[in-house]
C-alpha cells in the first residue's frame, strides 16, 4: 500500500487575448472542473497530458512516471471538488487558479515540468507525512525536496530541535490543515511530544 502525498499547487498564464485564453487547454479543463455533475469525474494529469493512445497496458504505468512523476492519475467529482479548495479566476486574457489534491509517494514533479514548457508559472508544495518528506516545485527554481524526523516520546531532542520541530509542523497544519487539531506538539521543558 502506498502512502499519500497530499499536494498544493498554483497556476497562473498570460495570453495575448481572450480568444487564445479560450483555446488553451487548462481553460477547457477548469471549465469542465467547474461544471461537474453528479456522475462525473475528472482526471487531472490524464486531461492536461493524456496517455499516447497507441501504448499497451502493461507499458502505462512506466509511461506514468516517466511523463507525470507518479504512477497514478489523480481524479475529482462533483461530490469532492469542494474538499480541495478550488480557487479559480480567469480574466480577460489570464488564468490564475489553484487547488490541492492527493498522489502517491511524492508530488507529480515531471508533470509540472511539462506545464512549465507549456507557458505555465507553476508554484506546487507536496507533503508526505508517512516519510517525512517535503518538496516544492516553481517554474522559475525548479525541484526541491527536504525530509524531516517525525517526533516521538523516545528521541531527546535539543531546545532549538523542539521550537523547529513545532515550527514546522505549525505551518503545515496552517498551510494543509492536515492534522485536525491533533498533531504533535512538543511539551515545553521536555523531551515529551503530547498530542495538541
Amino acid at each position: 500500500m502506498s502512502n499519500l502525498c497530499l499536494n498544493f499547487i498554483e497556476l497562473k498564464k498570460t495570453f495575448s487575448n481572450r480568444e487564445e485564453l479560450e483555446q488553451d487547454i487548462m481553460f477547457k479543463f477548469l471549465n469542465a472542473l467547474e461544471n461537474l455533475t453528479e456522475n462525473d469525474e475528472i482526471c487531472f494529469f490524464r486531461y492536461l497530458y493524456p496517455d499516447p493512445k497507441d501504448i499497451h497496458a502493461s507499458d502505462l504505468v512506466d509511461w506514468h512516471y516517466e511523463h507525470w512523476g507518479v504512477k497514478k492519475d489523480c481524479s475529482f467529482t462533483y461530490d469532492s471538488i469542494q474538499s480541495h479548495n478550488l480557487e479559480l479566476n480567469i480574466s480577460e486574457n489570464e488564468i490564475e487558479f489553484s487547488i490541492d489534491f492527493d498522489t502517491d509517494w511524492v508530488g507529480p514533479i515531471k508533470f509540472y515540468e511539462y506545464l512549465t514548457e507549456k507557458g505555465y508559472e507553476i508554484y506546487a508544495e507536496f507533503h508526505d507525512e508517512a516519510v517525512g518528506l517535503i518538496g516544492k516545485y516553481s517554474s522559475k527554481d525548479g525541484y526541491e525536496e527536504d525530509e524531516y524526523t517525525i517526533p516521538t516520546e523516545a528521541e531527546d531532542y535539543t531546545d532549538e530541535e523542539k521550537f523547529e520541530l513545532e515550527k514546522i509542523y505549525e505551518q503545515l497544519d496552517k498551510k494543509y490543515k492536515m492534522f485536525d487539531a491533533n498533531y504533535l506538539r512538543l511539551e515545553k521543558g521536555s523531551n515529551r511530544c503530547i498530542t495538541h
